[in-house]
């Protein structure tokens, strides 16, 4: 992006009743640019991808606007009183202010990351309606999956960022709807259905079907999440998320051709058979 666009009462704006300067400081928009230069690439690599953010999309621009500001802010924190002197570094003194104490910076680098992720979480939503975006690498990785939502994962995050959640989550329902396509779902009724899905263009029976997809997301994340050593994904644990889907797909009328067209028309799911000769062997 054109940082040239961001100036010194954007950066007031975006992050207000933090930073207060006083005649001679140096501006906040020099301090941060280094930090902004980094959030900007960032943002492209993991985010907006190839896409062109300009002036004639002011929605995106501002929101990646903010993004870039309030990460750089976030990450300069730490920093923003430190000074290198000849003798090693020190921090920037006053007589009219009390320093604050490092419980009080945390908390604020904590909120200045929580308004980050908020924004950058309606961002996503927004670019997914753009379908320049889709067709871009980034575009293509996040839109591989029903559960796009930062928002969404925020709950299962313990010590990783709220990112690296969103990541791990993606990861684990990729692999989930790759199996679950494979084997009861189909391998072109449910890329189609994905396609809709980010396309905006869902029926009311792709909306029920995909919420039902999204429950069974929520319950394998939570799963493996609690349990790390299962299997991912054990085909036991898939037959019983995707049963319910399944029955949802055979009981609507209009979804269950489509799903039949993919091969399901002799739709059988091989009862399960213990083969550990026993006492209980049957």
């Amino acid at each position: 992006m054109d940082l040239t666009t961001l100036t010194n009462e954007k950066l007031h704006a975006y992050i207000p009743n933090v930073v207060t300067e006083v005649e001679g400081e140096t501006p906040l928009l020099d301090k941060l640019m280094p930090f902004m230069e980094d959030a900007d690439a960032w943002l492209t690599a993991n985010i907006v991808g190839s896409f062109e953010v300009t002036s004639s999309n002011k929605g995106i621009l501002q929101l990646v606007e903010k993004s870039i500001v309030k990460k750089a802010f976030a990450d300069a924190i730490p920093s923003l009183d430190l000074i290198l002197s000849p003798s090693g570094f020190g921090v920037v003194s006053t007589d009219q202010m009390a320093p604050a104490s490092k419980d009080r910076v945390e908390r604020l680098r904590e909120s200045t990351l929580s308004s980050f992720y908020a924004v950058l979480n309606v961002l996503v939503v927004v670019l997914e309606k753009e379908e320049n975006w889709r067709k871009t690498e980034v575009g293509r990785r996040i839109c591989r999956t029903f559960y796009p939502s930062i928002a969404d994962c925020d709950k299962y995050r313990t010590e990783r960022s709220v990112f690296d959640t969103w990541i791990m989550c993606r990861n684990l329902t990729e692999a989930f709807e790759a199996q679950a396509a494979e084997e009861f779902l189909g391998r072109k009724f449910l890329p189609e259905l994905r396609k809709r899905f980010y396309a905006r263009t869902t029926s009311e029976s792709d909306d029920q079907l995909i919420e039902y997809i999204i429950i069974a997301e929520h319950k394998y994340i939570s799963a493996h999440l609690a349990d790390t050593s299962i299997k991912c994904p054990d085909r036991h644990e898939l037959y019983h998320l995707c049963e319910p889907i399944v029955r949802f797909i055979q009981s609507d009328p209009v979804l269950n051709p489509m799903w039949v067209d993919d091969g399901f028309d002799q739709f059988y799911i091989e009862p399960f058979k213990n083969d550990v000769k026993g006492a209980y062997f049957f």
